[in-house]
């Protein structure tokens, strides 16, 4: 059964693409930042069901159908990432996503965006969102902007961010705590158990 409870986890694109150096967004420091990162989710994530909830993940996947003229332009001379079925599209290998979870397709930045997120949410009375993924100074700070704006209260999990350059979610999780949100280490986050 899924319970989607106060707080509730919400994972961005942790996939192959944005992980991984077989993938050209990455150099081996990038990627020694997001293992990091994908094993704080993991262990974070076996005491968060171990209270009783389910987490949310968020992936991106991109195609001809999904990209405006405008996102187009971003890839220009190159192939488009995330492509529905592609190795970088897939949620990178050891991060522990079980078919029990919530897994919510986006095609923008914003988790929200054309998204069932918020209907999910709303629907099951949540107030509170945990927040980790990557890139923090992009999709997941987006996600965490948009959150607010919704009226929710979001918490990013800075253990379970990366981007890839360390410089640029440094910036990110400054601009997001005390102004969007809170920020907060995954240890640090307590979790009641779901009645």
């Amino acid at each position: 059964m899924t319970t989607l409870a106060d707080p509730v986890a919400v994972l961005v694109d942790l996939q192959a693409r944005f992980c991984s150096t077989a993938f050209d967004y990455l150099d081996a420091a990038g990627e020694a930042e997001v293992t990091a990162a994908v094993e704080a989710t993991n262990a974070f994530l076996a005491r968060y069901r171990a209270s009783g909830r389910t987490p949310i993940f968020v992936r991106t996947h991109h195609d001809e159908s999904t990209n405006s003229p405008v996102w187009a332009r971003k890839y220009t001379g190159g192939p488009i990432p995330c492509r529905p079925g592609s190795a970088g599209a897939a949620f990178v290998d050891g991060l522990d996503v079980r078919p029990s979870d919530v897994v919510v397709t986006k095609h923008r930045y914003d988790a929200f965006h054309g998204t069932p997120l918020d209907g999910y949410l709303s629907a099951n009375g949540v107030t509170r969102l945990l927040v980790g993924g990557v890139a923090t100074h992009v999709c997941v700070e987006s996600t965490v902007r948009s959150a607010f704006d919704r009226d929710y209260d979001p918490t990013v999990l800075a253990d379970c961010t990366a981007s890839a350059d360390p410089a640029l979610k440094a910036d990110a999780l400054a601009r997001i705590d005390g102004q969007f949100g809170a920020v907060a280490g995954s240890a640090d986050v307590a979790l009641e158990p779901v009645d």
